[in-house]
């Protein structure tokens, strides 16, 4: 067999592939003995089925197989051996075989392209150091005392800071009725609202009220959707109820596990600044990625993008099965897909370059904050995620992280 390599792009390999009928027949001629041997004709004995009687029977099947064959082993020793690795099944095209002269076609592959980042020891992109608030403290504080609150009911109108469980009975957004939740049912701490208008609604109303709230959503709500849009909420209040706060003491805080309210004071402290630091240094990589994507520009395949968009849509669905995109839901992906792939292409550049590898103090640390988050046993889950080869995982995890580190300074 011979294979002629073209480099049509930076991403597309082009074989033009030309296959000997001799090779063919050789390699059919093995196929019908071997079918000789295995298969069950009626009238015939096993294992002594005339030759001509399979070609008959089976010639044009076997000759296809014997065809597949042949292409699969011949076309991945040529691929290996001209260091090609498609990064996905190629594309045939004009294939021709009048069984007399050679089978000729042309195999369409994409490959992801050689790329050697540069630039990336001097990006010029530091981690700010995180400046932790007092009332940053306090809202956590504020939160925490909420989630361990008392609700007494009460037999008087709802007021500030009450807490009020109802049920929505109509619900009708910028003039135009939406369908009930699948939960109707609500509650609402009146002055502790993501939409102020609507719990301010609530005020003066006693169990058994029904009432129209009109309201409009403010112009920073959280979901974009309901942006500065009016809204009438009607209503039915099952409950009132005081919400008594616990008091932050050393008693408060030794429910939260912490031998007093300093220590519970300090660990938030630590937590917040943790967290700010995080995000300061997420943020400030992916503006050092951007940098050097622009800096190290290169193709992506056709095929990588489609990948990412259909794994992206699996981990949507939640399914395990592979999801097949549409053209609608490729484009108005591609620039994200575009921008991933071209990340881990640049990480695992600097990976190779830098021959990161993390040690097995690494590995285990890791391994023991996800015991810790887990609540797991830190060696039964070492041995779990071995069994599973999630090992593998977390060492490539930690070879990208590591990467990301070296991008920016501290």
């Amino acid at each position: 067999m011979s294979v002629v390599i073209q480099e049509t792009s930076s991403t597309v390999r082009t074989l033009e592939v030309s296959i000997p009928q001799e090779v063919v027949s050789e390699a059919f001629n093995k196929k019908v003995s071997e079918y000789r041997k295995e298969i069950h004709l009626k009238g015939f004995r096993p294992g002594k089925v005339p030759r001509n009687v399979v070609i008959q029977r089976f010639g044009e099947s076997i000759r296809n197989e014997v065809i597949d064959a042949v292409i699969n082993s011949e076309l991945q020793k040529e691929l290996s051996e001209a260091d090609i690795t498609p990064v996905a099944p190629g594309k045939m095209e004009d294939f021709k075989d009048d069984k007399e002269n050679d089978i000729t076609f042309k195999l369409i592959v994409e490959v992801d392209p050689e790329i050697k980042v540069e630039g990336y020891t001097d990006t010029g992109f530091i981690v700010p150091e995180v400046i932790i608030s007092t009332t940053e403290v306090s809202d956590e504080l504020n939160q925490m005392q909420n989630m361990y609150a008392e609700h007494n009911k009460v037999e008087r109108e709802a007021k500030k800071g009450d807490s009020v469980e109802g049920m929505y009975l109509k619900v009708i957004i910028d003039g135009e009725e939406s369908a009930l939740p699948e939960n109707p049912q609500f509650r609402a701490i009146i002055g502790d609202s993501t939409t102020p208008g609507f719990d301010e609604g609530l005020i003066g109303l006693t169990a058994g009220d029904e009432k129209e709230v009109l309201f409009t959503y403010p112009a920073d709500h959280k979901d974009e959707y309901y942006r500065g849009k009016t809204a009438s909420f009607t209503v039915r209040v099952d409950s009132v109820s005081e919400v008594v706060l616990p008091e932050l003491d050393d008693a408060f805080a030794e429910k939260l596990g912490m031998k007093s309210f300093k220590e519970l004071n300090e660990q938030l402290e630590e937590t917040i600044a943790n967290h700010k630091s995080q995000q300061a240094k997420n943020k400030v990589q992916e503006e050092a990625i951007d940098y050097l994507i622009e800096k190290n520009p290169f193709d992506v395949p056709e095929a990588r993008i489609v990948q990412w968009v259909s794994h992206t849509l699996q981990q949507q669905a939640q399914g395990a099965e592979e999801i097949e995109p549409t053209e609608e839901q490729i484009e108005a992906m591609r620039p994200n897909a575009e921008r991933e792939i071209r990340k881990y292409r640049i990480l695992d550049s600097i990976v190779e370059q830098e021959k990161l590898k993390p040690t097995q103090d690494d590995v285990d640390k890791q391994i023991q904050e996800m015991a810790t988050a887990y609540g797991i046993d830190f060696n039964t889950l070492k041995a779990q995620l071995r069994q599973s080869g999630r090992v593998i995982d977390i060492r490539e995890d930690l070879k990208i992280q590591k990467a990301l580190d070296l991008i920016v300074g501290a």
